[in-house]
């Protein structure tokens, strides 16, 4: 094995769907490895959303800005209540009153001038129930919601599709090994050391128009849930 030790082996593979995975035989502390990164991936149609909503108001005056903009965001929350979206998943994420201001051209110096005010409330909606994303979005803006946030769907399962794309990429892994021994005529021996890297997920894009009227066509696409694992064998006599 002495040849083999001196020898440095890269060697990438291009694998649909999946990173390169790279394999190297060296010199170690105890005696010649193969190193094999590879990733393991998982697809899975999204079964929730989560979407913010917001009522922005504008009035010469806070107060009037602001108890227009309460009574549009009571409606809008009353309203995702009689949809069936429970207490728990609805969040207020932001409440602000800011003045709005203009230039005063006909003044000897131009200075800005408060010229009434805007309130806007953001309200954060967890719907579990996907097809029910479109009735959400819909009724929301017919009770005064007039500002619409990015979509993010959710896979509910992620945790368990997180635990097959790490054994996918162990599998992975470990057939690139047997392979690349095989190869080289030498015998694999025991795992020295794995460890993960990257976790990612890529997630699915809204697709559609926005039509109040007709409903809200929106598209959940595909989510992939992928796993990075660096796996290091030893090389038996």
């Amino acid at each position: 094995m002495s040849w083999f030790s001196a020898v440095l082996l890269t060697l990438s593979i291009g694998l649909a769907g999946m990173m390169p995975v790279t394999a190297t035989a060296q010199p170690s502390g105890r005696g010649p490895v193969i190193s094999i990164s590879a990733t393991g991936s998982v697809s899975a149609e999204p079964d929730a959303a989560v979407v913010m909503v917001g009522v922005v108001t504008e009035d010469a005056a806070a107060k009037v800005a602001l108890d227009a903009n309460s009574k549009a965001m009571a409606a809008v929350i009353a309203g995702m209540k009689e949809l069936g979206i429970a207490t728990q998943d609805l969040a207020t994420q932001q409440i602000s009153l800011a003045p709005k201001y203009r230039r005063n051209k006909g003044a000897s110096s131009s200075r800005s001038e408060i010229d009434g005010f805007t309130v806007r409330n953001m309200l954060q909606i967890q719907v579990r129930k996907l097809d029910q994303l479109g009735t959400v979005l819909d009724r929301a803006t017919e009770l005064g919601a007039n500002q619409i946030g990015g979509i993010r769907f959710v896979v509910s399962t992620a945790d368990d599709l997180m635990d097959e794309a790490r054994r996918n990429a162990v599998a992975t892994a470990r057939h690139r090994a047997e392979l690349y021994a095989e190869a080289a005529g030498v015998k694999l021996g025991e795992v020295l050391s794995l460890s993960e890297g990257n976790v990612s997920t890529s997630r699915g894009q809204v697709l559609g128009t926005f039509n109040t009227r007709g409903g809200v066509p929106v598209e959940a696409g595909v989510q992939r849930i992928s796993v990075r694992v660096q796996m290091v064998w030893s090389i038996e006599d």
